[in-house]
């Protein structure tokens, strides 16, 4: 006699199943901090994971600077609250506002001397967004408040640094100096992968061709 399909049908898959669930809940599996655990869990380091998957920071207005971190869910409501709160206790004053096309809720940050404070904490423990936050800082000390300037994204080409064209190894992006590209030349000539050699330098394999291509470092002899 077959046996109705149901909860009660104790077929072991089913049961493994059920075991797994109850074992493993889906709160324990992905940690997100919530109104009872996030004042525990917001630090520096935390708030600069956050910001490397949540976060933009870009130029706004002629001569403003937004820092800023989305949430589209109601419990990523709760933790921007508590992320304001703990910038709060550093001096450091943020807005929440719910934006009208997707209704994802923002934390933001426009003032500039707040942006900088912000940008000189979170730096050492960036990771993903390091370059675009040593870009903005860097452009903050070039073009003080009112003197907007060039965009940042001519300042980067032209590697401009109080106002002079910058190259080499004194270009604030540099991984290099000019003893390791003329030392990464030997190599490459000596029949050297630029596999081996990137992982060498701790750099990327694409730096290396360009070195060997002569498109980088053409100051260099």
């Amino acid at each position: 006699m077959l046996r109705p399909r149901g909860r009660s049908s104790g077929a072991p898959g089913a049961r493994r199943r059920n075991s797994q669930r109850q074992r493993h809940p889906r709160s324990r599996r992905f940690p997100v901090p919530d109104a009872r655990m996030s004042r525990s869990l917001i630090s520096w380091p935390w708030l600069a994971g956050f910001f490397d998957g949540e976060g933009t920071i870009r130029l706004q207005g002629s001569s403003g600077i937004m820092w800023s971190l989305a949430q589209s869910h109601d419990r990523g409501l709760r933790v921007l609250r508590e992320v304001q709160e703990f910038l709060a206790t550093v001096g450091c004053k943020s807005t929440i506002y719910k934006r009208r096309p997707d209704g994802c809720h923002c934390l933001w940050i426009v003032r500039r001397s707040v942006v900088c404070k912000v940008l000189q904490n979170l730096m050492p423990h960036l990771r993903v967004k390091k370059s675009e936050a040593q870009d903005i800082l860097r452009y903050m000390q070039l073009f003080p408040l009112r003197d907007r300037g060039p965009t940042l994204a001519a300042c980067i080409s032209q590697g401009r640094l109080a106002g002079k064209l910058v190259t080499g190894e004194n270009h604030f992006r540099a991984k290099l100096t000019e003893n390791g590209v003329r030392e990464i030349r030997v190599l490459l000539s000596q029949g050297r992968s630029a596999c081996s050699i990137a992982r060498d330098f701790k750099v990327h394999f694409n730096t290396i061709c360009a070195i060997k291509r002569g498109r980088t470092w053409k100051c260099v002899a």
